[in-house]
């Protein structure tokens, strides 16, 4: 039978998966982990064990899960939750990717989303001191991603231009692109948004 068809191997990138995940209102943190870990995106190893396995990681599980775990979350004084979480995420991903997922979300557990929006400058100088320093950033920007496609009111567009132009260029860079589609006219209209563009530019073709 497998002489009779034709075989395309097609591998969506994670910024598209990412989007996917975003446009659907998906957990952040599932968005987080990819844009922080992309390896664990599709499996290691294309051969027989993926039966084996039976579950393993590719765009559509990462989707199941980030459903499966929407607004679970990680109490590390009621260790069950903790093991719900990463039996249901296993269940989708397979137990080697679902326990670094877990041990990403106790990372990402050290800062409130809130109080950054509030204080971005003050937070941002607490992460730059980090060594965790990159996966909280990226689940920060996926954070306020997901409060922007959602039109969550305590994130205004010009307080996003604020968080921009206060993040590492990078991290300016990565957040801009997983929002400038949707709602772009909103961010236009604020005054120093075209600087902001133009001071990252040389960044955009890098990452």
């Amino acid at each position: 039978m497998l002489r009779r068809f034709c075989h395309f191997q097609v591998e969506p990138t994670v910024d598209e998966i990412v989007g996917y995940l975003l446009d659907h209102g998906k957990d952040s943190r599932v968005i987080a982990y990819l844009k922080n870990c992309p390896e664990d995106l599709f499996p290691k190893k294309w051969d027989e064990t993926l039966l084996d396995r039976k579950a393993n990681p590719f765009p559509y599980t990462w989707e199941v899960a980030a459903s499966l775990i929407e607004g679970k979350k990680i109490d590390p004084d009621i260790p069950s939750v903790a093991i719900t979480m990463g039996n249901l995420v296993a269940s989708c991903v397979g137990p080697e990717v679902a326990g670094r997922f877990m041990a990403y979300c106790k990372t990402i557990g050290k800062f409130d989303i809130l109080t950054f929006i509030k204080k971005p400058k003050e937070e941002i100088t607490k992460i730059e001191k980090d060594n965790e320093r990159a996966s909280l950033f990226y689940a920060i920007i996926s954070s306020l991603a997901s409060y922007w496609f959602a039109k969550n009111k305590k994130l205004t567009p010009e307080k996003v231009v604020q968080i921009c132009q206060g993040l590492p260029a990078e991290f300016s860079v990565a957040f801009l692109k997983m929002i400038v589609k949707k709602r772009t006219r909103e961010l236009t209209d604020i005054t120093g948004f075209q600087k902001l563009l133009t001071s990252l530019g040389i960044y955009f073709d890098e990452i």
